[in-house]
């Protein structure tokens, strides 16, 4: 059990998790910690070095993962401001995030929980989320409502749902829904003002003759990424997204002359081929 392999260790504004012999996990799993890409940052795991995080490390470093101890540790309010759940393969995620108001940076990844837990509702403090590789998630509903949130990552969680409550998300800079089986989007994404970067690489499933009226819609939108994803379907009229500055097409798979009527459709767009 963890607490016989490894203990918290609570400092000012973090708890981090030590082995048995008071070491912190190695740095050679620091690569399933964040990817290259996610828009977050974490701090380097040194001993000494763990100011506002808190670092739960799965089968990376140990094959039991108990979550009491984790449930206990989180029971008062802390300053924690980062808390990486990684590889974590509980069937559910702890609804401890009521005890977590300063919580700035969240990310979740590999957990086969299907839903969300409610306490996440209060995360008002909350900038970055990323739910990475959550096969099961469908329904995100406790954190469309987030004021402070900047950044949403949702890559390789293939079954996860959008509705229109996610234009509660008022602060949202960055999306990314990369390698999902999203279809199309709804009508609510285009109330979100200060969407700028849109990520739907890897949609194999993406139906453009419904999603883009939405994304033209956009007012921010400057960035848009579909490389890689299956774009056979196309409206008819390509009213662009008025700030829209990049297209990414790379790798996507595109009707036979649609990538020059893009080009004449979209004057003083870069678009990626």
């Amino acid at each position: 059990m963890l607490s016989k392999a490894i203990a918290a260790k609570r400092t000012d504004s973090s708890f981090v998790l030590y082995n048995a012999a008071g070491e912190p996990p190695p740095l050679t799993g620091v690569h399933l910690l964040g990817s290259a890409g996610d828009g977050l940052q974490y701090a380097t795991l040194k001993h000494g070095k763990h100011a506002g995080s808190l670092w739960i490390v799965g089968e990376a470093w140990t094959p039991v993962l108990d979550v009491k101890p984790l449930q206990a540790a989180l029971a008062a309010p802390t300053r924690t401001r980062t808390l990486v759940l990684a590889d974590f393969h509980e069937r559910s995620i702890p609804d401890v995030f009521g005890g977590l108001p300063k919580l700035e940076e969240l990310s979740i990844s590999h957990c086969p929980a299907a839903a969300l837990p409610g306490s996440m509702r209060s995360l008002a403090k909350l900038r970055k989320l990323s739910l990475t590789s959550m096969t099961a998630l469908v329904d995100i509903e406790p954190i469309t409502g987030l004021p402070a949130l900047q950044l949403l990552h949702l890559g390789r969680s293939k079954q996860v749902a959008l509705t229109d409550a996610i234009a509660g998300l008022a602060s949202l800079e960055q999306l990314f829904l990369s390698f999902t089986a999203i279809t199309t989007l709804p009508t609510g994404l285009a109330k979100l003002a200060r969407l700028r970067a849109l990520h739907l690489d890897l949609c194999f499933s993406l139906d453009l003759q419904r999603a883009w009226p939405v994304l033209a819609q956009l007012p921010a939108l400057r960035t848009l990424n579909l490389a890689k994803s299956r774009l056979l379907r196309w409206p008819a009229k390509l009213d662009r997204p008025r700030s829209l500055e990049l297209l990414d097409l790379r790798g996507a798979e595109l009707p036979a002359g649609q990538l020059d009527r893009l080009r004449a459709a979209l004057p003083g767009v870069t678009v990626q081929a």
